[in-house]
């Protein structure tokens, strides 16, 4: 192979890892990062990354964009603590606690509204509701069976998911409820984002008939999402 033949190799292999540096450059990853010491808490195997055990971390348009985490087909799984959770009924009175705290599988759903746009905050900028809203669903991760919806869901409006159908006739959860806490989502840097909830949450529970009961519920949860290319 002479001089010539030799150049003309080494600039196409230049251009190939040029257009594969390229390509990984642009592929985002999007991982969570959920702190073991709120009421839903990490199982403490570290960060929940796409397309690992199981995992689908997902960004679409809704709205303001909206993310999703499942866990539903995820040998990961998270822990609510339940029991020791704050518990009302929709009179706002106190009750005992509905769920058991264990592991569940969950899937979680942000987005936001009012032309506020996740992805496009500056950083230090902060999202409350009503421009942010939350949806979690939680699974009994040995029957498979749903055991709550648990949703901050702060105007009218239905909301669906499968097969799961639920009217929202006012927003959730109502005053002084929505008062007593924080919700806020943070954008801590170029890459990361911080959610960061001690608050109530309005929760639904399938009956014997198929309908929903709805309570409340308070809860905390500390989620770190990071997006950033492959290299």
């Amino acid at each position: 192979m002479n001089k010539k033949h030799i150049l003309v190799l080494l600039v196409i292999i230049v251009m190939i890892v040029t257009i594969l540096l390229y390509r990984l450059h642009t592929i985002i990853i999007t991982s969570v990062l959920i702190a073991d010491d709120k009421l839903i808490a990490s199982d403490g195997l570290g960060a929940y990354q796409p397309n690992i055990q199981g995992v689908y971390i997902g960004i679409g348009e809704l709205v303001g964009e909206i993310l999703t985490m499942d866990l539903n087909r995820s040998s990961r799984l998270v822990y609510v603590n339940f029991d020791n959770a704050h518990w009302k009924d929709v009179n706002l009175v106190d009750m005992p606690f509905r769920l058991s705290s264990k592991s569940y599988r969950m899937v979680l759903l942000l987005s936001a509204r009012n032309k506020a746009n996740i992805f496009k905050m500056d950083v230090g900028e902060k999202l409350m509701p009503p421009d942010l809203f939350i949806i979690i669903y939680f699974y009994d991760p040995n029957t498979g069976a749903l055991a709550c919806i648990d949703t901050i869901y702060p105007f009218k409006g239905d909301f669906m998911y499968g097969s799961i159908h639920i009217k929202i006739t006012a927003p959730e959860p109502p005053l002084p409820l929505s008062d007593d806490g924080h919700i806020q989502l943070t954008k801590t840097n170029e890459y990361t984002w911080v959610l960061d909830i001690d608050g109530w949450f309005a929760s639904f529970h399938r009956s014997y008939r198929g309908d929903f009961l709805k309570y409340y519920v308070r809860l905390s949860l500390v989620l770190t999402i990071s997006r950033k290319s492959v290299i």
